[in-house]
């Protein structure tokens, strides 16, 4: 009897310790996400869970591909969150499946301390619609296409990534400062961009920015800084940097400070250019 007490605390002991050496891991599957299937309400059950923790978190979801509805996580959050995808994450191919209200498939607000790592991809099947003819848009808004879109964000970093999407594969919208772009690859898209700013009256200055090492390859832009025109808003961009940019087969590769007319035709600056340096 006593060696068998003995077997039950050291068990104990043992499983004890384990959980201790891993703490704050929370793996998507512990939350119904599984291969082949759709783990938006498990996203959001386990972000809920990290968001609440008091300690640091990061929510894993592994090799395998996923669906994805849509989600919009918000914070505060209490410690830091990683989230590292080393799947592949698909949008619906069928359009009457994707989250609706929204004009963003993944987004996140009001975080501190995010980082999203992993070798994985997020992969939107544009394609499936590609397809659809003899369609006819009014008073509606189409969801947004930038692969990656920033705004009134501190200390954000974009690096190591791939990115092809039908809009900018980056771009760094007002309030965006400290900001680090590097080592992208971009296309096919329309460019990395800081904008589009001045549209609002309330809209915060633009600081700090370093795009570095980028590649844009068959994309119809290559660095864009775009405004609208007779806007109410009035913004300063300062200390914007790029260095060591490579562009193969770009359309508009000379084009910097863009003025949109409007969405369906931009026209360039013919007078004073917006205040920046």
């Amino acid at each position: 009897m006593k060696n068998s007490g003995i077997s039950i605390i050291v068990s104990f002991l043992f499983l004890v310790d384990f959980c201790a050496a891993q703490p704050g891991v929370l793996q998507i599957s512990n939350f119904g996400g599984t291969p082949n299937s759709d783990i938006t309400q498990a996203f959001i059950n386990s972000w809920t869970l990290a968001c609440a923790s008091p300690t640091p978190t990061k929510i894993v979801i592994p090799a395998g591909t996923y669906m994805l509805t849509g989600i919009d996580v918000k914070g505060p959050c209490k410690t830091p969150i990683e989230i590292q995808v080393d799947g592949t994450i698909q949008e619906p191919s069928d359009i009457n499946l994707v989250q609706k209200g929204s004009d963003q498939w993944v987004r996140f607000q009001y975080i501190n301390s995010l980082t999203l790592s992993g070798l994985g991809v997020f992969d939107g099947q544009g394609a499936a619609v590609w397809k659809q003819g003899g369609v006819a848009w009014e008073k509606a808004m189409s969801p947004n296409t930038d692969g990656i879109h920033i705004g009134k964000s501190t200390d954000v970093k974009i690096l190591n990534s791939n990115i092809g999407t039908g809009d900018d594969c980056v771009s760094l919208g007002d309030g965006s400062r400290k900001a680090i772009v590097q080592n992208i690859n971009c296309g096919p898209g329309h460019c990395i961009s800081v904008g589009s700013l001045r549209k609002y009256t309330m809209e915060y200055h633009v600081a700090g920015l370093l795009v570095k090492n980028c590649t844009l390859k068959e994309t119809d832009n290559g660095l864009r800084i775009k405004t609208w025109p007779s806007a109410p808003g009035t913004i300063t961009i300062t200390d914007m940097n790029f260095e060591y940019i490579t562009m193969i087969d770009v359309l508009n590769y000379k084009t910097l400070i863009l003025t949109l007319r409007s969405l369906m035709a931009p026209c360039y600056c013919t007078s004073a250019l917006p205040q920046g340096s």
